[in-house]
């Protein structure tokens, strides 16, 4: 059974027509009829009722015609995603990452490649890791850009960066003569729920503990950063937040203090793909957030 003979039936079972199919496919109409007559030799049933005066699908073809267009637009997706992964064209890039933490690197990243060659429309989405994955995994997105640890078996993973933690006190509260450390035990510890990022909640309780402080948290429950910093500013505690965070929010009454120390609090980021080909705009996205990384580190 070959895609030319089901094209062949379901153009005729549009038109009900031998020399109408014909004319719509480019063929003549004795290359129709032979199509038709090997289609159904292959399957072993009829398909098409012909007499002089009208065509009709028998029963067999009724049902067989629902899933000779779904194999027939199948193949057509197919090859157009070939053909524009030939010539390098994506009509977008679907981006997923975190609300609390972002590489510095992305929003260069992204700026170059939606305004490289070819030019691509991306499409942002934020959410907690476990669903940022799950729609990786459902091809709702093209990447994801989480901390890890994270259950990313059987995708393809490269790591962007180190996010590292720093404090958030109040404004008020801050002194020079203080560390960072001393401030954390002195306050209430606030915090995102671990949901939304586990490892970089993982990676705060274990360093609390080897520091001696109270390995627990009171977690503010939002679905971004700025709450927990406006939590902050009133004075109902401090925070570890990811660095990035810094770079990116001016919140007033909130001071950041890097929290020194001899081991990096933190965990790494990663871009997650699935671990098939790459289009070229996901690849310079990717090389993007790769080649920012290094030039950082320089």
């Amino acid at each position: 059974m070959e895609l030319r003979h089901l094209r062949v039936f379901v153009t005729l079972a549009e038109e009900l027509h031998f020399g109408r199919t014909a004319l719509r496919l480019h063929l003549t109409q004795p290359s129709v009829s032979g199509q038709l007559r090997q289609l159904e030799a292959d399957l072993g049933v009829r398909l098409i009722r012909r007499n002089a005066r009208q065509v009709t699908l028998t029963d067999v073809g009724v049902g067989f015609l629902r899933d000779a267009r779904r194999v027939l637009e199948q193949a057509d997706a197919a090859a157009g995603g070939v053909r524009r992964f030939q010539d390098g064209v994506r009509a977008s890039l679907r981006i997923g990452y975190l609300c609390d933490a972002v590489p510095e690197r992305f929003p260069l990243a992204l700026r170059r490649t939606a305004h490289g060659f070819p030019p691509t429309r991306v499409v942002l989405s934020t959410g907690e890791p476990q669903k940022l994955l799950e729609d990786l995994r459902d091809d709702l997105l093209d990447v994801a850009v989480v901390s890890l640890p994270a259950p990313v078996a059987g995708l393809r993973v490269t790591r962007v960066g180190f996010e590292r933690a720093v404090a958030a006190v109040p404004s008020n509260l801050d002194r020079d003569d203080a560390s960072p450390l001393e401030l954390l035990a002195q306050h209430t510890l606030l915090t995102l729920p671990r949901r939304r990022n586990p490892a970089f909640y993982d990676a705060l309780i274990a360093a609390l503990r080897s520091a001696g402080l109270p390995g627990s948290l009171v977690e503010v429950e939002a679905a971004s950063i700025e709450p927990l910093l406006m939590e902050v500013a009133c004075g109902a505690g401090c925070a570890l937040v990811p660095e990035s965070v810094m770079l990116r929010w001016r919140a007033p009454g909130v001071t950041f203090r890097r929290v020194a120390g001899d081991t990096a609090v933190g965990c790494d980021m990663a871009a997650v793909t699935p671990d098939a080909a790459r289009t070229p705009a996901l690849s310079a996205f990717i090389a993007g957030l790769v080649r920012e990384r290094a030039l950082v580190a320089a």
